[in-house]
C-alpha cells in the first residue's frame, strides 16, 4: 500500500499500531505540489487510488479560504489529471463527506 498525505502527521500513527508499517509507504506532501504528485504516481504505479485529500475541519476554511480551496478544488483537478495521465490507474474511488453537499440535518 502507497499512502501520499498532508505533510502534518496525525497525532496517533495507526500503521504502527496496527503493526502495519512494513507493508505501507507513506509519503508526507501537498496534493498542490504537481512535481511531487506525479513523481510519486509513477513510483507507486497504482491501480486502484482512493482519493480522500482535503482539508478536514470546515470551520477552519472560513478563515483559510483560498488554502480550502487550493486544496479541496484544486488538488483534486490536479489529482484526476495526473492520474488520467497514468498508464496504471484503472479505477479512482473519491471520498467526501455530507460538508460538499447542502445537509439538512
Amino acid at each position: 500500500m502507497r499512502i501520499f498525505s498532508r505533510p502534518t502527521p496525525p497525532t496517533t500513527n495507526k500503521h504502527e499500531s496496527h503493526k502495519l508499517s512494513s507493508a505501507i509507504l507513506d509519503v508526507r506532501d501537498d496534493v498542490s505540489n504537481i512535481d511531487r504528485l506525479h513523481n510519486a504516481i509513477q513510483s507507486f504505479s497504482p491501480e486502484l487510488v482512493f482519493h480522500l485529500a482535503a482539508l478536514l475541519i470546515v470551520v477552519e476554511s472560513y478563515d483559510n479560504h483560498a488554502d480550502t480551496f487550493d486544496t479541496n478544488m484544486t488538488g483534486i483537478v490536479s489529482i484526476l489529471n495526473e492520474f488520467r495521465r497514468s498508464d496504471s490507474v484503472e479505477s479512482i474511488i473519491v471520498v467526501t463527506s455530507d460538508k460538499s453537499y447542502l445537509n439538512k440535518e
